[in-house]
Order: C-alpha cells, then sequence, then structure tokens
C-alpha cells in the first residue's frame, strides 16, 4: 500500500481549514486552495492558533509546530493538475 505524504484541501472554510489542520498534525505536507485571498488567511490564522493552544493544553507535541516537520501551502491559484501531481507522485 503506498503512504500518503501530502493531501489537498479545496475551500478553506471551516469544513477545508479542520481538514487541513487534522493533516497536518499528523505530518501531511497540505495544499489549502481557495479562490478567496481572504478565506486562506483567515483558514491559516485559525489553524496557527488552534495548534499552538492544543499545543499550550499538552494535547498535542511541540515537534508538530515545527515548520520543518511538515510543509503548509496556501493558494488561490487554478493549480489543480499541479496539485494531482503533487499528491500522486
Amino acid at each position: 500500500m503506498t503512504e500518503i505524504k501530502a493531501v489537498g484541501v479545496v475551500g478553506s472554510g471551516q469544513m477545508g481549514s479542520g481538514i487541513a489542520q487534522l493533516a497536518a498534525v499528523h505530518g501531511l505536507d497540505v495544499w489549502l486552495l481557495d479562490m478567496d485571498p481572504a478565506a486562506l488567511s483567515r483558514a491559516t490564522k485559525s489553524i496557527t492558533t488552534n495548534i499552538h493552544r492544543l499545543i499550550s493544553k499538552g494535547q498535542l507535541s511541540q515537534v508538530i509546530s515545527d515548520p520543518k516537520t511538515k510543509e503548509f501551502i496556501t493558494t488561490n491559484k487554478t493549480v489543480l493538475p499541479l496539485l494531482l501531481y503533487y499528491c500522486y507522485f
């Protein structure tokens, strides 16, 4: 079975940012795609705040917040073909 290394999430609303956060916490590279730059900004801020809160409560390891641990990419460009290629290979 192939190991999943990255996940692409289309839409950065409440559900999309939640999925992106869950994937990031589990060490996957995350591509978050939304056509609204403001929505991407809110999602990134929300995810960062949630991860820091979980670390401060001792529910999440400090290692997860290390930027070298995972890659988190946000974009509002139409990069779906690239995203699919990146996640597949």
